[in-house]
């Protein structure tokens, strides 16, 4: 490299390619255990209507055994499906009638690292 930002930016140019990927901490959830991390993105949705919403969360991790995730019941019985798809929680919430605020969680888990994904619905009439 150069000795300094000005030197870089005057001089001869390096045949490389580069791939500018937006990084925004803000929606992730990160969590660490010894040398295991387990990232989620987005953790938490809000939804200000009553439509039906399906909504994506990305998981990675570097834990050598699988993520598995779990809903409670009572958000089953009022029709919030999740499924898991390679590394994405693909997340569906029903149409409702109800302008009552509710919030769902859905609890990620990998080995002894836990994160909730956050459903909130506020209705805006």
């Amino acid at each position: 490299g150069y000795d300094t930002p000005d030197a870089a930016f005057e001089g001869r140019t390096k045949n490389m390619e580069v791939v500018i990927t937006a990084w925004n901490l803000s929606t992730m959830e990160i969590v660490i255990e010894g040398s295991y991390s387990l990232k989620v993105s987005p953790v938490k949705f809000m939804i200000s209507d009553m439509n039906a919403h399906e909504l994506v969360s990305t998981i990675e991790t570097d834990y050598p055994k699988s993520w598995s995730f779990s809903v409670p019941p009572e958000y089953q019985a009022e029709g919030v499906d999740v499924a898991r798809e390679g590394n994405e929680l693909l997340i569906q919430v029903p149409a409702t009638s109800s302008t009552e605020k509710r919030e769902y969680f859905i609890k990620i888990t990998v080995g002894n690292l836990n994160v909730n994904i956050l459903v909130e619905r506020i209705i805006i009439l």
